[in-house]
């Protein structure tokens, strides 16, 4: 009975709703940083901004490794400060409204903005519209499996964030373990995914996170605050579901092959692909705009995925948390990245 009513509803178009849920938001009013307002117009201000991958880590976010990189490396003795904007959950447009607040109600500019976003903007859509009606959907085999495997979603090894009493262990064991009862029903025959309507899903997504970032270079252009944006990445090895004969396919072959750059590759694709994963990352269209965005004057662009693979980044166990959170070790490699780029960037390099 549940695979069939799934079946109904994968294939019930919700782009009307999708369009309205992007049309009709209002922006979140979020508290200030911690340490606002201590600001310093005579440091080196550096203001990061993102959703949960700026913040949770098992040790320290990256913003805070910049900011111990940044004072070290420091020439003329200017203090680097580097605030953290970030709040779990929040999308392109609730950045750019963070931001926006941030350029307008503080009396200190920052000398640099850096913004980490795209995951949340497919999570959220996905999680709360588009896959939305997938709640309820096979609740007694989750529960039973809840009980017998002993799977406990705490996330002790994440700092900076904790459980809600409104999202309790049990509703994070469906987010994660329903997919798989999805592919079953995919397997069994009784559930037939058409590909073509989240195509459009994710066109209407990305097209969503353009105008926000459209948005974001205007308000940085006009304050004269240099952009600096970040590709974000996802845990490749972390299992994607979606359509089973796409998605198992490439992530099976990605899995199993030996040579990096093939596997790499093949992974990506399962990845790209994936539509009904616990936590949604981001896609290929988002990635390649944000590249795209690179003046070299203004908006600078670091592509992240490349930066890694030139590092022989693995993306194993101890480099990732979850599907997309970051370990302290990944932190500390960015923000070297980072570093690095600052240091190409003629104008940054010479104020700090």
């Amino acid at each position: 009975m549940d695979a069939r009513l799934l079946n109904e509803r994968i294939n019930t178009d919700k782009t009307a709703s999708l369009v309205a849920y992007f049309k009709n938001r209002k922006p979140t009013q979020f508290p200030p940083p911690a340490g606002f307002k201590t600001l310093n117009s005579n440091d080196f201000n550096i203001f990061v901004f993102g959703g949960s991958s700026v913040i949770i880590s098992d040790g320290h976010p990256f913003p805070k490794h910049l900011q111990d990189l940044l004072n070290k490396k420091s020439e003329n003795g200017r203090k680097v400060r580097v605030t953290n904007f970030g709040v779990l959950g929040i999308d392109s447009y609730n950045v750019t409204y963070r931001a926006w607040q941030s350029l307008t109600g503080l009396k200190v500019k920052p000398d640099l903005m850096i913004v980490y976003t795209g995951h949340n903007d497919y999570n959220n859509a996905y999680r709360n519209i588009i896959n939305k009606d997938h709640e309820g959907l096979f609740d007694l085999f989750l529960r039973i499996s809840y009980r017998y495997t002993g799977q406990k979603f705490t996330f002790s090894n994440q700092k900076g964030f904790s459980l809600s009493k409104s999202f309790p262990d049990m509703k994070w064991f469906s987010i994660f373990n329903r997919p798989k009862f999805v592919n079953l029903a995919q397997m069994a025959g009784v559930a037939e995914i058409s590909t073509a309507l989240y195509e459009q899903y994710n066109k209407e997504i990305f097209l969503h996170f353009q105008d926000n970032l459209k948005l974001l270079q205007k308000m940085c252009s006009e304050a004269k605050v240099p952009l600096l944006l970040i590709t974000p990445v996802g845990n490749i090895h972390a299992k994607p579901f979606g359509k089973t004969d796409i998605v198992d396919k490439y992530y099976d072959q990605g899995m199993k092959e030996t040579n990096r750059e093939k596997a790499f590759t093949l992974l990506r694709k399962a990845q790209e692909h994936e539509l009904f994963t616990g936590d949604m990352r981001v896609k290929k269209a988002v990635r390649d705009y944000l590249i795209g965005l690179n003046n070299h004057f203004t908006i600078f662009t670091i592509n992240l995925e490349s930066e890694l693979m030139d590092r022989d980044f693995s993306y194993s166990p101890d480099e990732f948390l979850d599907y997309f959170h970051l370990t302290d070790k990944t932190h500390s490699l960015i923000a070297e990245i980072i570093v690095n780029k600052i240091n190409t960037i003629p104008l940054l390099a010479q104020r700090n």
